[in-house]
């Protein structure tokens, strides 16, 4: 029998179900809401007003086919205008100047509409402006080049309020394509004026309009490439400007009106001020991150302007000294500026940029004014140790990377002079300047080695953490070093006393071979395994000259001393392995 429960009973486990039924409940209306809550909002496509036509695939809405069609009628409509306005000027009805005046104004009439009506919801606008600005520039090229009825400084005038306008507009509503109008078709356009006789002041003012614009614009990223675009225009002007002006000064004193040497110097300074005062901007401001085009602008620019002003004054006597005077006064602000940067937390590129500018600018200077080139690598050579130890001071990675690019900079000019070329006839300034080049050379070695940066970063953490490219200025210093013995030799000795070539050769086997003694001990006893392998690196150039060169040209004593020279540095090199190996075993 089953049991008997009473109607109270019942009530009380249908109630219980119940509240069990009401709690499940609301546990999915929870759960419901997050669901939905998680998920993005999905309206009709027709109450977002978005069209239902089909788009191909990798194409921006406005480049449908219909936009396309509409694009294309646009072009056709303003093209038939401008047509009918070249033949009625062609015909004779206007005369040229009228004619050019209407086409202007209508090129400018299409750029103001185009601007004026410009939205997201009708981006084909822009094409009125990019239709205008290309009549403007058509006009004034055909009309100043073939009817010369346009005057070059209002041609110019017209070309430089269409670049302002064109690159406001594009910059306000941002759309590259008017900026790319404005800035690149205003710098061609100006070029084909009157090419290849370029009045230059009048197109630099179109470049440096072109470059305050590629300024501005450079603040989106996607614009990034405009200055350097606009940057390589600039570049190609003034060097244009720079030969053409160098080849009619040395014809004689008559120039061409439209080279106007006066104003070379003058706007030279004024745009390499304009990049400074840029980079300065961007360095100091908080408006937009200092980028790769801004590191590169101050040596660039740098490097660019004394190298056209040293072309351009050295047509003059003295004129040289000063501007390398004023080159080393620029360096002097670009390190100071470099020093303030290093302690910001992202000032390594900065301080690196105008660090490498600095020391381009301290080469070039020295170049330009030093009365020798042992003067100018000597003064190189200790400014890179100056650096060096104020990189450690400041414990600033840049000025480290700096100072032994200096240096190795250096290196390479003493070598292109013959300061670090044993050469016949060497003279007593160039034994003192290159036995100073190897003593500041091995300075700096050891002060990097003695003092070691706590933690490396930048190109240090990236590439050389342990600073290995040190050894490179221990080789410097061994090859200078070799050089003074060798001009020693000739001062001291003369070459009299060496009877034939044969005799000379032998000797500076001998003078490798000591070295390479030397420099095994002296790796020795501090433990630097680096020494001892440049030791083996002389002791292997020396054994290459022995044995391929002076036991087949040379004979008699020379020779003997050549080979016996080698089997010392190779015995006294087993030596020093030997006890190598014990101390390196006992730690």
């Amino acid at each position: 029998m089953y049991p008997q429960f009473s109607l109270e009973s019942r009530l009380e486990e249908l109630a219980k179900q119940v509240a069990q039924l009401a709690r499940r409940m609301d546990e999915l209306a929870a759960e419901h809401e997050r669901i939905s809550a998680s998920r993005p909002e999905v309206r009709p496509l027709a109450a977002a007003g978005v069209s239902l036509a089909p788009t191909p695939e990798g194409l921006p809405r406005e480049y449908t086919t219909a936009a396309l069609l509409s694009s294309t009628a646009i072009v056709c409509f303003l093209l038939a205008i401008a047509l009918v306005l070249r033949t009625v000027v062609d015909g004779g009805v206007i005369g040229y100047t009228v004619g050019s005046a209407l086409g202007v104004s209508y090129g400018t009439l299409l750029i103001a509409y185009g601007h004026f009506r410009h939205t997201k919801a009708h981006r084909l606008t822009t094409l009125y402006a990019s239709c205008g600005a290309l009549l403007v520039f058509s006009v004034l090229i055909e009309t100043h080049q073939r009817f010369h009825v346009v005057p070059l400084n209002i041609a110019f005038a017209i070309l430089a309020s269409t670049l302002v306008i064109l690159a406001a507009a594009g910059i306000h509503h941002r759309a590259p394509s008017l900026i790319g109008m404005g800035v690149l078709g205003a710098c061609l356009t100006g070029m084909t004026l009157d090419f290849p006789e370029w009045h230059f002041p009048w197109l630099l003012l179109i470049v440096a309009l072109a470059n305050f614009a590629a300024y501005r614009a450079a603040a989106r990223p996607a614009w990034r490439w405009l200055p350097w675009t606009v940057f390589l225009l600039t570049a190609c002007v003034w060097f244009v400007w720079t030969v053409k002006l160098r080849i009619f000064l040395q014809r004689g004193p008559v120039l061409d009106a439209h080279l106007a040497p006066d104003w070379f110097l003058p706007l030279l300074a004024l745009f390499l001020a304009g990049y400074l005062l840029l980079v300065l901007r961007v360095a100091f401001g908080q408006h937009r991150t200092f980028g790769g085009f801004e590191a590169m602008l101050p040596t660039a620019a740098g490097a660019g302007a004394f190298t056209a002003a040293y072309t351009h004054v050295t047509t003059g006597e003295g004129a040289a000294f000063w501007l390398g005077v004023a080159a080393l006064l620029l360096c002097s602000l670009l390190l100071a500026l470099a020093l303030q940067t290093t302690r910001r937390a992202d000032g390594a590129l900065i301080s690196g940029a105008f660090l490498a500018a600095a020391g381009t600018l301290f080469l070039l200077g020295l170049f330009s004014c030093s009365p020798a080139p042992e003067f100018m690598v000597v003064a190189g050579a200790l400014g890179a140790l100056v650096l060096e130890a104020t990189g450690t001071a400041r414990k600033a990675a840049a000025f480290r990377l700096g100072a032994g690019l200096l240096q190795l900079i250096t290196g390479v000019l003493a070598l292109v002079f013959g300061v670090a070329l044993h050469l016949s006839g060497g003279t007593s300034a160039q034994l003192a300047a290159v036995s100073f080049l190897a003593v500041l050379s091995f300075a700096q070695y050891q002060w990097r080695r003695s003092h070691v940066p706590e933690t490396a970063s930048g190109f240090y953490h990236w590439l050389d953490p342990a600073d290995r490219g040190a050894v490179a200025l221990l080789v410097l210093a061994v090859l200078y070093a070799f050089t003074a013995v060798m001009l020693g030799i000739d001062r001291l000795v003369g070459i009299s006393v060496f009877p034939s070539g044969c005799t000379y050769t032998c000797v500076q086997s001998v003078v490798i071979n000591l070295g390479a003694i030397a420099l095994g001990g002296w790796g020795l006893s501090r433990l630097r395994g680096e020494v001892l392998l440049l030791a083996v690196a002389v002791a292997a150039v020396g054994a290459v000259k022995v044995f391929a060169y002076d036991l087949i040209h040379c004979q008699g004593v020379p020779l003997v001393l050549s080979v016996a020279s080698f089997g010392l540095a190779a015995a006294v090199g087993s030596l020093l392995w030997n006890r190598w190996q014990h101390k390196t075993a006992g730690q």
